[in-house]
């Protein structure tokens, strides 16, 4: 795992948690609260075998989950709003994007979710913007790429 990105977001002020190795989500109980940008912290889970994924608080960051840009895009999202965002693709053709918390976002709710069928919760998620206690996979496995916004 390369720890340089980790590193860099951890030194803006962007939590991580530990998971299993290949694990896009932490089963571990309490994570949200083992959530932690201490660079000692994150090497020592690296060095035990732990994946880390990025965990969105209020104050550091918040982090969005976009499944199908096309259709985003088709329900009005504009991609200027991820200017300025850490970006990375994911290996479905979808995107994560990273950002740090301002005073707007900070008080917005825990998690925002655009479905296929506005209120059909049952319908497929496009975009979902996590604010609070959510979390992302944030090393992307090999092969895929990440870029600054």
């Amino acid at each position: 795992m390369d720890f340089k990105p980790i590193q860099k977001l951890a030194e803006q002020g962007f939590l991580f948690a530990p998971t299993a190795m290949g694990m896009t989500y932490s089963k571990l109980t309490g994570w949200p609260d083992m959530a932690s940008n201490a660079l000692p912290t994150l090497q020592q889970w690296i060095v035990d075998g732990l994946n880390l994924v990025s965990v969105a608080k209020r104050g550091h960051g918040f982090n969005i989950d976009i499944d199908d840009i096309q259709a985003a895009t088709g329900k009005g999202f504009q991609s200027s709003w991820l200017d300025g965002l850490y970006l990375v693709d994911t290996p479905s053709g979808g995107l994560h994007a990273y950002g740090l918390h301002s005073p707007d976002t900070d008080a917005m709710g825990t998690l925002v979710v655009v479905y296929a069928i506005k209120g059909d919760k049952t319908s497929k998620k496009i975009v979902e913007l996590k604010l609070h206690n959510s979390r992302l996979l944030h090393q992307p496995p090999s092969g895929l790429t990440s870029r600054r916004r």
